[in-house]
């Protein structure tokens, strides 16, 4: 802690939903940094030559993971905390607890709690309660002991504020759904839709499962 710098974010804080497709796209999709800001696409052609991007085998039903990118954690619109490799967008879970187990802080009299892992990707991300505010900080993945990277910085946010982020970046989610759906159209069975989405946008339902059921049946 000593070599860590504390950093307090006070301004307007967002979780941002973003994209990180492995495939160049083309054309003028909105970005924060090198990131598809996913609140900005409503055209769901645009929405569809994302998906392609994203899952190069879609049209066999091929969905792997949920969309890859997760949430650039934003201070008044600027980047500090950006998605980590193998993230994706069911990572919302992870900030939702993160601000549950902020919401557990005592008084700041009580014995200090430890770093709690959340996964956002490689590196993970570390939260521990202090107070009204939660600390953010880097996992020390090499050392793994369960402590902030030497000398990286450590954020302090306040726990109100990060549960209102969460709770708008999962109303930004959730509104995502009737452009996905869309944007499916000819790309996968009708039928499957619903299965799909919920797992492109949260990681979560039975869309695996079934896809390769019917695949296998049609083998």
């Amino acid at each position: 802690m000593d070599n860590n710098p504390l950093i307090e974010i006070v301004a307007d804080i967002r979780l941002a939903p973003v994209a990180d497709p492995p495939n160049k796209l083309t054309g003028g999709y909105p970005l924060i940094d090198r990131y598809v800001d996913l609140e900005k696409i409503t055209d769901p052609l645009m929405m569809r030559d994302l998906l392609i991007a994203a899952y190069p085998r879609i049209r066999e039903g091929v969905i792997p993971t949920a969309l890859d990118g997760g949430y650039c954690f934003l201070d008044d619109g600027a980047l500090v905390i950006e998605p980590h490799c193998c993230g994706d967008l069911g990572d919302l879970s992870s900030w939702e607890s993160m601000a549950a187990f902020a919401a557990e802080s005592g008084s700041l009299s009580a014995p200090e709690p430890a770093w709690r892992k959340f996964w956002i990707g490689h590196p993970t991300l570390l939260a521990k309660p202090h107070g009204q505010h939660v600390w953010l900080a880097i996992d020390d993945e090499v050392a793994d002991n369960g402590l902030p990277c030497p000398d990286e910085p450590i954020w302090t946010v306040r726990s109100a504020d990060l549960a209102r982020a969460a709770s708008e970046a999962r109303r930004i989610v959730t509104g995502l759904w009737a452009c996905v759906d869309r944007a499916l159209d000819g790309l996968i069975d009708d039928d499957l839709h619903d299965l799909a989405v919920e797992w492109i946008l949260n990681g979560e339902g039975s869309y695996q499962t079934t896809a390769v059921a019917r695949q296998s049946s049609k083998t």
